[in-house]
C-alpha cells in the first residue's frame, strides 16, 4: 500500500489503530500482559474517497461482518471498511451531516443522524444505499437501539427531544385487516357468508399471510398565524393522520389517546413557555381515513414497560414529523378554498333468504 498523504487518509489510519484494539477479542488475539503493551500502535492507513480536512463524527462496528462504519460528517458519506482486510469496501453517499450512526444486526440495517437536513437515514447495509429518509427534529445526533422492544431513540441535540422510531417497520402504521393461510376458518356475521380477510387477527397467529391493503404515509399539515405580528409563533397547527387510536391504556382511565399527546408537543415545540400569554394556541390532530390502519404489528408481541408508553412514542414520532413540516411552512395573506367531489357507483350486496330469515328472528326475540 502507498503511503498517505492527505488528511482523509491520516484520520483513516488513526480509525483503524483504534477499531483494531476495540475487536480484538473478536479476531482471538492474545491477551496483553505487559504495560509497554497497551501503547496504541498504527496498524494501517486506508486511502477514503472524501475531500480531505472535513470532520469525522461516530463510529460503529458490525461484529457480525466485520465492518467498521465510520461517519464522514464534512463530506456527506459513510464509509464501510472491512476490518479483516482493512480495506474500503464502500461509501454511502446523501447523508449529509452525519453524526451519530446505530447498526441493528437483526434487521442489517445502518441508522444515521444527518443534522444538515435534520433527518434520519435508513440505510441497507448488504446493499449499502439508503433505502428511506425519516423527518426528525433538530440536529439530530447520538442514537440508541433496545433490542426487546425493536425501538430506535435518537437524541435531537437542539430540539431537546427523543424521537422514537420502530426498528421493524420505520413507521407507526399497520393495515389491521389481514389474508390467512388457506383452510383458516373466517367469522361471518352471517349464515353462509364467508370472509376473504381477518380484522385485527391475534398477535403472532401463524396462519397470517399479509396485509390486505396499504397504509396511507401522507400528513397534510396547516399552519395559521398572525399577519401583522409573523414572529414565527403559530396561532394553531392542524394535522390529519391515518391512525387509529392506540389504546392500551387502564381501563378506568378516560383519555385523549397520542391525538392530545401531539397536541401538547406541538405547543411546546412551536413557542411553550415563550409564548405570548394573550396568544393562545391550539394543536389539532384529526383522524384520517383510518378504517383500516392501526398501530398494532401482529406479527410481534407489544411490550410496554409502563402505563401509556406506546401512546408517547406514537405521539413522539407523529410530533417530530409534524413540526418538521411546519417549519419548512411558508405562510401567505391568502390562500385559495376549493372543493372536488367525485360520485362513486358502489355495488350492493343483497341479503339472501336465510339471512333475511335471521333477521326476522332475531326481531321476534326483541
Amino acid at each position: 500500500m502507498r503511503r498517505p498523504n492527505s488528511t482523509v487518509a491520516a484520520r483513516a489510519a488513526a480509525i483503524l489503530a483504534g477499531a483494531a484494539l476495540l475487536v480484538a477479542g473478536v479476531h482471538g488475539r492474545p491477551e496483553r500482559t505487559g504495560a509497554a503493551e497497551t501503547t496504541l500502535k498504527r496498524v494501517a492507513a486506508i486511502d477514503l474517497p472524501g475531500p480531505p480536512g472535513h470532520r469525522f463524527d461516530y463510529l460503529t462496528i458490525d461484529y457480525d461482518d466485520h465492518y467498521l462504519l465510520s461517519a464522514h460528517l464534512g463530506a456527506g458519506l459513510l464509509y464501510v471498511i472491512n476490518l479483516d482486510t482493512n480495506a474500503l469496501v464502500g461509501a454511502v453517499p446523501d447523508v449529509p451531516g452525519v453524526e451519530g450512526i446505530e447498526y441493528v444486526p437483526e434487521l442489517k440495517k445502518v441508522y444515521t443522524s444527518d443534522w444538515w437536513e435534520n433527518k434520519i437515514g435508513v440505510i441497507s447495509l448488504p446493499e449499502r444505499k439508503i433505502i428511506k429518509k425519516l423527518p426528525t427534529e433538530a440536529k439530530p445526533d447520538g442514537m440508541t437501539y433496545a433490542a426487546p422492544f425493536q425501538k430506535l431513540y435518537v437524541s435531537d441535540e437542539r430540539g431537546r427531544v427523543v424521537a422514537v422510531i420502530d426498528g421493524r417497520e420505520d413507521r407507526v402504521v399497520f393495515n389491521r385487516r389481514y389474508h390467512m393461510a388457506p383452510g383458516t376458518a373466517l367469522d361471518h356475521p352471517f349464515p353462509g357468508g364467508r370472509d376473504q380477510v381477518r380484522t385485527n387477527p391475534l398477535v403472532g397467529d401463524p396462519a397470517i399471510v399479509r396485509p390486505a391493503g396499504p397504509t396511507d404515509p401522507d400528513l397534510p399539515v396547516l399552519a395559521v398565524q398572525k399577519a401583522s405580528h409573523a414572529d414565527g409563533q403559530p396561532l394553531a397547527v392542524y394535522a390529519s393522520y391515518g391512525l387509529h387510536y392506540v389504546g392500551n391504556n387502564p381501563r378506568t382511565d378516560v383519555s385523549a389517546d397520542y391525538f392530545g399527546v401531539v397536541a401538547d408537543l406541538l405547543h411546546d415545540r412551536t413557542g411553550g413557555p415563550r409564548r405570548d400569554a394573550h396568544q393562545p394556541f391550539v394543536g389539532m390532530l384529526a383522524n384520517g381515513c383510518f378504517g383500516d390502519i392501526n398501530n398494532i404489528d401482529v406479527r410481534r408481541p407489544l411490550r410496554q414497560r409502563f402505563e401509556y408508553q406506546q401512546i408517547f412514542e406514537v405521539a413522539e414520532t407523529m410530533a417530530g414529523s409534524i413540526h418538521a413540516a411546519w417549519r419548512d411552512i411558508r405562510y401567505h395573506n391568502w390562500v385559495p378554498l376549493a372543493a372536488q367531489e367525485t360520485t362513486l357507483d358502489l355495488a350492493i350486496r343483497r341479503p339472501s333468504a336465510a339471512e333475511v330469515a335471521q333477521a326476522r328472528e332475531v326481531l321476534q326475540r326483541a
